[in-house]
């Protein structure tokens, strides 16, 4: 069934990237094509305070990162983009670097159908949270610097989980429907097992823009790839979200759902409930937001055995080299609770101040950090 899949749509994908590029090429003489250039950087200190400190090290350190990105609008509806991820690397929250090719995508919008077509990169339609995370240097669209427990799961505490396929948008009105095929969660082009990764969202918004609900689905057929960031398991999951618009100044959004890091393994548990909770006051001279989020794995008794391996630490913890036992992370309740605040200096740099905590409910993996940065975005036309 999967090899007369790939039979079917290797075709209909190539057509439609050679009629793309076709296309361009007809409107190469009359349309005036135009380049973009936008730039994130990201200058940030952060100290981090664990139980084991004295095993594992300290965690105090400057760091930084910058996102540096091209669209190019080859005709009035194709662009393409590429963008890289530019840093130091090496540092406690997982910054980029030295350098990685993090886009490079095709985009194709038809306004006649309201829909948008993209081929390449994607990020994963897993949540409209997804569109307010932290992307390397990029956290203008995000109250905070560090993601919330479940992407932190997904991908890392500064990235948006991502595939390879093609993903197409749906936008009219309230409604709001994205759909997307992949490789799987490694992010990158090998697929051994020859599965792939389904993704999809829904999300409605009332017609005065206070309310807003969304529910996405997930399945990665993953058992046998590793890849970059593959869990080496058959992922499925689903999330509820919502939001309220309290008035001018003030919102409450949260989410809540499950993952399943299925293993094949009847000896194990496999599921993770997840859920988060944010509250936004935006005062005039200085915004401040605090947020919860909880990671309840259905095996949290902390012995180390009975979970499934392909179950990520969703957390800033780091354990000791003497007890090198990855499960020991997994099978315990992890909370994190955060506050922040953001000033802009300017319209393209925000000053940014967090304080994080990653408690462990089963081990002495808890993490006190202490974050501030400054993050500016940039455009050239």
């Amino acid at each position: 069934m999967k090899k007369m899949i790939i039979i079917i749509l290797y075709p209909v994908f190539t057509l439609i990237f050679i009629a793309s590029i076709l296309l361009s090429a007809s409107f190469a003489f009359n349309y005036d094509n135009s380049v973009e250039i936008d730039l994130s950087y990201l200058a940030l200190y952060n100290a981090m305070s664990q139980r084991q400190e004295m095993a594992i090290g300290k965690r105090q350190q400057f760091d930084g990162a910058a996102n540096l990105g091209m669209d190019w609008y080859l005709c009035e509806y194709i662009s393409s983009r590429v963008e890289f991820f530019l840093g130091a690397g090496k540092g406690s929250l997982g910054l980029a670097g030295p350098a990685a090719v993090a886009d490079l995508c095709l985009e194709i919008q038809i306004p006649s159908k309201f829909m948008a077509l993209t081929f390449g990169t994607i990020d994963l339609p897993f949540g409209v949270e997804t569109e307010c995370l932290s992307d390397n240097a990029n956290t203008i669209n995000n109250s905070f610097i560090v993601n919330s427990l479940l992407y932190n799961g997904l991908a890392s505490p500064v990235s948006i989980p991502g595939a390879i396929g093609v993903q197409g948008r749906y936008i009219k009105d309230q409604f709001d429907v994205t759909a997307a095929v992949g490789n799987g969660m490694s992010g990158d082009a090998s697929n051994p097992d020859g599965g792939f990764l389904f993704a999809g969202r829904v999300a409605i918004t009332s017609n005065n823009s206070i309310f807003q609900f969304a529910a996405s689905a997930l399945k990665s057929e993953d058992r046998t790839d590793y890849g970059t960031s593959g869990f080496g398991v058959n992922l499925t999951g689903w999330l509820s979200e919502g939001s309220i618009r309290l008035n001018s100044h003030n919102y409450l959004k949260g989410y809540f759902g499950q993952l399943v890091f299925g293993d094949f393994n009847r000896a194990t548990k496999d599921g993770v409930n997840v859920w988060m909770g944010e509250l936004g006051f935006n005062t005039d001279f200085l915004p401040l937001v605090f947020r919860a989020s909880g990671w309840i794995p259905d095996d949290a008794n902390g012995n180390g055995k009975g979970i499934s391996h392909g179950i990520p630490n969703p957390g800033l913890g780091l354990e000791a080299e003497k007890t090198r036992n990855p499960q020991l992370f997994t099978d315990q309740i992890v909370n994190r609770y955060q506050i922040a605040a953001n000033y802009p200096i300017f319209d393209e740099l925000i000053f940014k101040m967090e304080v994080l905590i990653d408690d462990y409910n089963k081990s002495t993996l808890d993490v006190t950090a202490f974050i501030i940065g400054l993050n500016g975005q940039f455009c050239l036309k």
